[in-house]
């Protein structure tokens, strides 16, 4: 078994998807809260229900295409079926 570690191509990158991870989770949890503080407290069920049904299980999906294919979903699809391409 290889004992091969997975690493970022450079620092840059690292630093930029640490980033965007980041300003994505703070943008979620921010939403509810001045939507709730500006009178918009019906839309929480709605919201939680397209995060679990939706937004979870597109995350898993892109962190597995990720890992299994060592590259970004989009050419993840492209190794699965090349003519899928033109859809992601």
């Amino acid at each position: 078994m290889s004992k091969e570690k997975n690493q970022w191509s450079s620092n840059m990158s690292f630093i930029l998807a640490m980033i965007g991870s980041a300003v994505g989770l703070g943008n979620i949890w921010r939403y509810p809260y001045v939507l709730y503080s500006n009178g918009g407290g019906a839309f929480y069920i709605p919201y939680i229900t397209a995060i679990l049904v939706l937004a979870v299980p597109f995350l898993i999906l892109e962190y597995g295409m990720g890992y299994n294919f060592k590259s970004s979903f989009a050419k993840g699809i492209t190794n699965i079926k090349p003519k899928l391409q033109y859809f992601v």
